[in-house]
């Protein structure tokens, strides 16, 4: 495998981001010896994904969910379940899942995946299997970059931040109530792989729920423990901002949705500063355009991602580990 670039990558100090890796032509013509040299090289991987915080592999043959399927198995990390994650998905083989199934035309912000639960991936995996009509690029954002920022901008909202911490609040609907619908989230039952609510209640605060309450059309409003707003990575030492604000906010992608982000004390986030990170993302927020056969590597601790709204078709697996 040898390093290179695409169109869109950003350079911080002479890194490139994402780190783009692309076929040598000297053992890795098929998928088997690929899997192979992702196991032979595994050290090699792991200390470019550290350093890049997203990898791209381009130009390798994985041309069907089976070699991605093995592509992603190879790494040898610890599958995750999505359980507890609200997006609507569909399940494809072993644990890849359709990337997201919210419509073409909405843009979902930047996020770590899961953040707002207790238990979340450390790495995520997307595979393009059919190249978007237009647009439809998955950005991503290196998540130090937006604390710098904020410290340099907004300290005061830092500093309350990283002294208070948050709470999330997301009212998930009954599927079986009329009018329901799974444009942007799906149902309790199948958030939490259940249908009894007493069951579903104990996989709620395994996720980190504090409080949960039951509406009279049978939905399930959930409060979590408090949360921080930052999380420090051993190994590089950086601070990222690391959370699920600005998707569960209501002054960005929450407007209008039965969701919320608070303090850890119930206060309220003011409207300008959640507006004052999303620019923050949008404008260190790095894309480039989907090639079919593409993987992209995104440690999620390190690196936010997001989604462009598109013109059909557009086919992106993703699959999430440890």
């Amino acid at each position: 495998m040898n390093e290179s670039r695409v169109k869109g990558c950003a350079d911080y100090q002479g890194v490139s981001f994402p780190g783009v890796l692309v076929p040598d032509n000297d053992g890795v013509d098929t998928i088997d010896h690929v899997c192979q040299f992702v196991r032979d090289n595994k050290g090699f991987i792991e200390e470019f994904i550290t350093k890049h915080g997203a990898v791209l592999f381009r130009g390798f043959p994985i041309n069907s969910v089976e070699d991605y399927n093995e592509f992603i198995l190879s790494f040898g990390y610890e599958i995750k379940e999505y359980l507890g994650g609200g997006g609507p998905r569909i399940p494809i083989i072993g644990n890849i899942l359709t990337s997201t199934e919210s419509p073409a035309h909405l843009v979902i912000p930047f996020h770590h995946e899961m953040a707002y639960l207790a238990d979340y991936p450390a790495t995520l995996f997307f595979w393009c299997d059919v190249k978007p009509g237009n647009e439809g690029q998955t950005p991503i954002c290196l998540s130090n970059r937006v604390i710098i920022r904020l410290k340099e901008e907004n300290p005061n909202f830092y500093n309350t931040l990283k002294e208070k911490g948050m709470r999330y609040i997301r009212t998930i609907d009954d599927e079986t109530a009329e009018g329901f619908s799974s444009d942007n989230q799906t149902s309790w039952q199948h958030i939490f792989d259940t249908t009894d609510r007493e069951a579903a209640e104990t996989k709620a605060k395994e996720c980190g729920t504090e409080i949960i309450e039951w509406l009279e059309n049978g939905a399930m409003k959930l409060t979590t423990v408090i949360f921080e707003g930052f999380k420090t990575d051993e190994r590089t030492g950086t601070e990222s901002w690391f959370n699920s604000s600005v998707l569960l906010h209501p002054a960005c992608y929450a407007k209008g949705k039965p969701w919320d982000t608070v303090y850890g004390d119930y206060s309220r986030i003011a409207d300008d500063d959640m507006i004052q990170i999303e620019s923050i993302l949008n404008e260190e927020g790095v894309r480039f355009d989907w090639e079919r056969g593409d993987v992209l590597l995104v440690d999620n601790i390190l690196a936010l991602h997001s989604r462009n709204s598109f013109t059909p078709p557009r086919r992106i697996l993703a699959a999430m580990f440890g």
